[in-house]
């Protein structure tokens, strides 16, 4: 009767380490998936801090140029402002080859200028106020992101 016991009780644990194994095998699959997703995710944001940071740096150049160049006034609103003698130079940086990175079918920033002369001082004060937009696409190719800075120049 002992053998029979024996018999039956390996009969029915056959399979169980199999199973165990198995289990085993897909939890650690598992979990180099999720690895891999994380490490797709840091890249992509990787990548969005990149194109933030460049159009940083692209639009803090371009402000630069406006309060180095001297101009005020309605000089400065025609040489800077969205198609401008300077604005087509500024294009060429940021859709350029070189230029800024992720910028669907090469759309250029925009730039809006206020002339906002206030002429009730005394002495009257010239100034502009600008903002500049630089969009360009997600890693996906469809989210939009944009980069929107606007300041004063010439008080």
């Amino acid at each position: 009767m002992k053998a029979n016991y024996k018999t039956t009780a390996r009969k029915a644990s056959s399979g169980f380490m199999l199973i165990e194994v198995f289990a085993a095998i897909m939890l650690f699959a598992l979990g180099i998936v999720s690895l891999v997703a994380i490490q797709a995710r840091s890249v992509g944001a990787t990548d969005d801090v990149q194109y933030r940071a460049e159009a940083v740096h692209l639009a803090n150049a371009y402000m630069g140029q406006m309060w180095a160049s001297g101009m005020q006034g309605k000089n400065l609103v025609e040489a800077f402002q969205t198609d401008g003698a300077q604005w087509q130079t500024f294009r060429d940086r940021v859709i350029g080859a070189n230029g800024f990175p992720g910028i669907p079918g090469g759309q250029p920033p925009t730039v809006t200028i206020t002339d906002a002369t206030v002429n009730t001082a005394v002495p009257p004060i010239s100034g502009v106020d600008v903002t500049i937009t630089i969009s360009w696409a997600g890693r996906d190719g469809i989210t939009m992101h944009n980069y929107v800075q606007t300041s004063s120049v010439g008080y």
